[in-house]
């Protein structure tokens, strides 16, 4: 399966998505809000995607 990003101008690597992941559950731990708890557990979410490829 070829990811949606190949090929274009959005490209991430594993690691800045690890990196945006501890970002993001910092980010929770400082101040909880539906904001910081969605946006952890999408990010999260998805790096099984990158891992995969």
């Amino acid at each position: 399966m070829t990811p949606y990003y190949k090929n274009t101008f959005f490209r991430i690597t594993t690691k800045e998505l690890y990196e945006k992941t501890i970002l993001d559950y910092e980010k929770l731990i400082e101040e909880l809000s539906p904001y910081h708890i969605f946006n952890f557990f999408v990010t999260a979410y998805h790096l099984k995607d990158y891992i995969k490829t």
